[in-house]
């Protein structure tokens, strides 16, 4: 027996189609309107997810480089971001982290050690970070940069800024302090990093160590791969020209190491020796051990760098803007007087930047020096100026050398 046929208009609930076409009782062009409407709504919807989702992967891929000023990202976006608490996760976790920093065809990473002291919003990071924003070819390195966090708050606040963070953590010991110069936390601060360079270098990671106090200008890069040979490469505080000389005064706060055999010897060494006193910090034994049969046994290939090129505010007889690649804030002690004399410096260095995109330097190379670096610093620059030392620039009529001369204008 069949069913009845349905009322001409009404609804059908004979079959399971039925149901798609019961919108009660409905002229056609009415139906067409809210199904049209239904749609809409259901793409706008569909659309609203995608732009969420997108939104997110695009914050998980962005370069770090676009949140070196002071920027907090909400909480929830914050997972995309690799941060590893090391000591308490497997080595496979902190292989990851360096994995998807390192530069794909050298494994290299580029490492900066990091404390809450130094990571407040407008302190050391973000001069740090902003420097390679404005360097000429640095930009792209920060993708290769990884912050290692040695207390919760530099963590925390690595994790908002960017995207390669590790904590490592000493247990008994608080580093989340300013740590002073030769200071006891200071010292263990300093031995710490050792020790992780050396892990690193045994995982077959090649890296760049940089103080956070550092400016990059340039790409260094260009100027380590000179030597293929070296082994080991380390900045000067003060530099004799002879880049294989071990009389030279090398200054840990800037190194290039190749992961291989000799160079993880070579820290292991290095960190082992850190018991020859309580007060030498890791420049200090390496200082010690260069000239001893034990470090020659090693086979070391060690290069000092050129302060020509990685200069420091310890000893800059001259420092040439035309090549320039870093810039440390040596003898200059504490944290407020170094921001100073840094915020300072990179200033220069973009007003300089900016005016020499349109300048042809036809001065030799010795004749052209920088804005504020000067001879040989006894202290910070700011410093210096209150005591009575004048700084004066000069331009030549070419546009084209930059010198400065320090005066003592209590003499003048």
């Amino acid at each position: 027996m069949e069913a009845a046929a349905p009322a001409e208009n009404g609804p059908n609930f004979s079959n399971k189609s039925s149901i798609t076409t019961c919108h009660v009782h409905l002229l056609p062009h009415h139906y067409g309107k809210l199904l049209f409407k239904s749609k809409k709504g259901l793409l706008t919807l569909l659309c609203t997810i995608a732009l969420i989702v997108v939104s997110y992967a695009a914050l998980a891929s962005v370069p770090s480089y676009f949140f070196y000023a002071p920027f907090q990202l909400p909480p929830q976006i914050r997972t995309f971001f690799d941060g590893i608490l090391h000591d308490q996760q497997h080595e496979r976790k902190m292989k990851e982290v360096l994995e998807r920093a390192a530069m794909p065809h050298s494994k290299t990473v580029i490492i900066t050690t990091l404390n809450s002291a130094w990571a407040k919003e407008g302190t050391m990071i973000d001069i740090f970070l902003e420097s390679f924003w404005h360097g000429h070819g640095t930009r792209p390195l920060l993708q290769h940069l990884v912050l290692v966090c040695v207390d919760a708050a530099a963590y925390e606040r690595c994790l908002v800024i960017h995207p390669h963070c590790l904590f490592i953590t000493t247990p008994g010991v608080d580093f989340s302090g300013e740590q002073l110069l030769l200071s006891g936390d200071y010292i263990k601060l300093m031995w710490r990093r050792i020790k992780f360079l050396q892990t690193i270098l045994q995982m077959n990671y090649s890296f760049v160590f940089t103080d956070t106090d550092v400016l990059w200008f340039r790409n260094p890069f260009p100027q380590l791969e000179m030597d293929p040979q070296a082994d080991f490469q380390i900045a000067c505080d003060l530099y004799n020209g002879k880049p294989s000389d071990l009389h030279n005064s090398p200054n840990a706060g800037f190194t290039f190491a190749h992961a291989n055999e000799r160079t993880i010897r070579f820290y292991e060494y290095w960190y082992e020796e850190r018991k020859r006193g309580a007060h030498m910090a890791d420049q200090e034994v390496l200082n010690s051990i260069k000239f001893e049969h034990t470090f020659a046994s090693i086979g070391l290939n060690i290069r000092f760098l050129d302060t020509q090129y990685f200069g420091g505010f310890c000893a800059l007889r001259t420092t040439n803007m035309t090549k320039a690649i870093t810039m440390h804030a040596t003898c200059c002690k504490g944290l407020d007087a170094k921001l100073i004399d840094l915020r300072a410096m990179l200033e220069e260095w973009k007003k300089w930047a900016a005016q020499n995109h349109t300048l042809t330097v036809r001065a030799p190379d010795d004749e052209v020096l920088a804005l504020m670096f000067l001879l040989y610093l006894p202290n910070c620059i700011h410093v210096l100026a209150k005591s009575g030392t004048r700084l004066t620039r000069i331009i030549s009529k070419s546009g084209a050398r930059l010198k400065v001369r320090v005066h003592n204008s209590k003499k003048e």
